[in-house]
């Protein structure tokens, strides 16, 4: 049966899983590449970065389980039609001006410092 924790071989991995489906490999730790949706929760606790591509207006939520030092990278890319908005969460402190051009991408890296998750570095946009 599945259950939310995980054992086994594949580089020792053991502990709870807060997402659904099957690992296959690192890469599934590291990144969420779910599907879209309009309301967005990062699980800071799982993966290091996420990938979107945002098929209406996004609202990124406060993520779940986070460790002081942490650093998560988000790369938003607008669809063909574009014209979507991202709208954060209080605790993302950010000065990004994400692009709304149709087929283009946004990338922003936050660093956790226990109560607020800060923009690091320039904010890529329009690439």
């Amino acid at each position: 049966p599945q259950g939310n924790n995980i054992t086994g071989s594949w580089e020792t991995i053991t502990g709870a899983y807060g997402g659904s489906g099957n690992l296959t490999s690192s890469t599934d730790l590291d990144h969420d590449s779910a599907a879209f949706a309009a309301s967005y929760t990062f699980h800071s606790g799982v993966y290091k970065a996420a990938t979107k591509t945002l098929t209406g207006n996004l609202t990124v939520n406060a993520p779940t389980n986070p460790i002081k030092g942490q650093v998560a990278t988000f790369t938003w890319i607008q669809n063909g039609t574009g014209g979507w908005t991202i709208t954060y969460n209080a605790v993302f402190k950010e000065s990004c001006t994400e692009t709304t051009t149709a087929s283009t991408r946004t990338m922003i890296q936050f660093i956790y410092d226990g109560t607020n998750w800060n923009q690091i570095g320039a904010c890529l946009s329009g690439i």
